[in-house]
């Protein structure tokens, strides 16, 4: 099942494998639990596509508040900023100052949730890659829902992504809460 993952991944780029298990993911959604991060949006930048390296982070917390992270160089190469130690420094209010002032309704951060929560019990879940991918290298960019497992754990479902070509699910759900979080980014 792919697009789903089982844990968090230390570290983002589009080209990662998410994979988790289709039991991991049924018996484990705390529906009732939301996280304090619930949607992310990764984009690792390519020196060879964009002339820089670097990332940008883009969130939205649990209250609707809207965040980005950036570190870009075009000298050197920058270090990944894993998605587990994003939650961390977030959850310690290292991340206060990254706040954008922008920020979405409670009601649609909670809708769009539960929306998520049914996206991860859809046992045949995965992202569509088609049959084969562009050869010129591009920026990757990858859009997560996060929720709780039954025990406590962050977990996270790639909803899309992006290397040249957009690759939606096979879910028209977890299309949707894509295209709702990337114009809320975008307003």
């Amino acid at each position: 099942m792919t697009g789903c993952a089982d844990k968090v991944p230390e570290s983002s780029s589009g080209s990662e494998n998410n994979s988790g298990t289709v039991s991991d993911m049924i018996s484990g959604i705390d529906t009732e639990k939301m996280p304090e991060i619930v949607f992310l949006k990764y984009t690792r930048y390519n020196r060879y596509a964009s002339g820089i390296d670097g990332y940008a982070v883009q969130f939205i917390d649990r209250d609707g508040s809207i965040y980005c992270i950036q570190d870009i160089s075009e000298d050197s190469e920058v270090q990944s900023y894993g998605i587990t130690q994003i939650y961390e420094d977030f959850k310690s209010g290292k991340l206060d100052d990254k706040k954008t002032g922008k920020s979405c309704g409670k009601s649609e951060i909670d809708d769009n949730f539960n929306r998520l929560c049914e996206v991860c019990s859809d046992e045949n879940y995965s992202i569509v890659y088609p049959d084969s991918m562009p050869d010129v290298e591009y920026d990757s960019v990858s859009w997560y829902g996060c929720y709780y497992d039954k025990s406590g754990e962050l977990r996270i479902i790639v909803l899309h992504e992006s290397e040249g070509v957009g690759l939606d699910s096979n879910n028209e759900t977890a299309n949707g809460i894509y295209s709702w979080f990337n114009g809320i980014l975008r307003s």
